[in-house]
């Protein structure tokens, strides 16, 4: 089995596909298995869509599978694809040629629907099943379901301009949406708790620790200002006890001869009319400490 008459090899025949994806894959995969089978060797070929065009209209290939979709609803759509004269680049791709069932083909296509018509038929599918120019895989069925505001949608495997017949009752149509599509609030207070569940730790531990972080900003400010405010009060005391003592601010306020008057009249603010307690202190405590001459201004 599988072997060819020339040679005694075994028989190896390229398989194409016109897709690289999984499906088309594992379809040709099945397939090549299946052949196997029989002793007869595989090898796939992938190629792009354009690419298995090309060689299917050309005739280039030794094996492939592929599909057609009905354009119209009669028979003759699917025969005229082993017919003859249509060999590539016509759509009979497999390049089939039979006299009877071309001489069939023509006779049927002019024909009216009848008895005598389908009886032509059922001989061309006999044809086709003993030369076997293809080898029928699969029929895929399709499962569609419509609501019934949808109107003239009704599946079939034709050609797919049936879309400009579909129409749609609006107020079936909304009717039905009031009645399926009720608003259901119970996933937003989930939502809602879910929410408040993981935000409240989280906002928690951040005012915690901003807090903290508060606290120990101002501690550390009042344990900086603690040497500043010290530093400050140093300053004060030696300007105003060291490099200017009170008796020498006094003994320049008072001038070389001092006298009584000059003394009180020093003691007043003239910019404010108050008496300048600090400064009449100073003087005071200046003025005491002179000699009585220095303060009655005689010599």
């Amino acid at each position: 089995m599988g072997l060819t008459k020339k040679t005694g090899k075994q028989l190896e025949l390229t398989y194409d596909i016109g897709s690289d994806s999984t499906r088309a894959r594992e379809q040709a995969t099945f397939d090549m298995r299946c052949f196997e089978q029989l002793g007869i060797k595989m090898k796939l070929q992938v190629n792009t869509f354009s690419q298995y065009l090309e060689r299917t209209h050309k005739g280039t290939f030794q094996m492939t599978s592929g599909g057609w979709l009905a354009d119209y609803p009669d028979p003759e759509n699917f025969l005229q694809l082993l017919y003859g004269p249509n060999a590539p680049p016509n759509p009979n791709s497999s390049a089939f040629s039979n006299p009877e069932y071309d001489r069939l083909y023509e006779k049927m296509k002019v024909m009216e629907n009848s008895l005598e018509r389908e009886a032509v038929i059922h001989r061309m599918v006999e044809i086709v099943i003993e030369e076997c120019p293809w080898i029928f895989n699969f029929h895929s069925p399709s499962y569609v379901l419509r609501h019934a505001w949808y109107k003239n949608g009704k599946a079939h495997s034709i050609s797919g301009n049936y879309r400009k017949y579909m129409r749609v009752d609006p107020e079936l149509r909304r009717a039905y949406w009031l009645a399926e599509n009720k608003p259901d609030f119970t996933i937003l207070l989930y939502a809602a708790i879910l929410l408040i569940l993981v935000v409240t730790p989280a906002t928690i531990i951040k005012y915690v620790r901003r807090r903290n972080s508060l606290i120990q900003y101002i501690i550390r400010r009042l344990l900086l200002s603690i040497p500043t405010v010290l530093g400050v009060c140093l300053v004060t005391f030696l300007l105003f006890n060291v490099f200017a003592s009170p008796e020498a601010v006094a003994r320049k306020q008072l001038g070389k001869n001092p006298t009584s008057e000059t003394g009180e009249g020093l003691g007043v603010c003239p910019r404010y009319g108050q008496t300048n307690v600090f400064l009449t202190w100073t003087l005071t405590r200046a003025v005491t400490s002179m000699p009585s001459t220095a303060v009655s201004g005689t010599t």
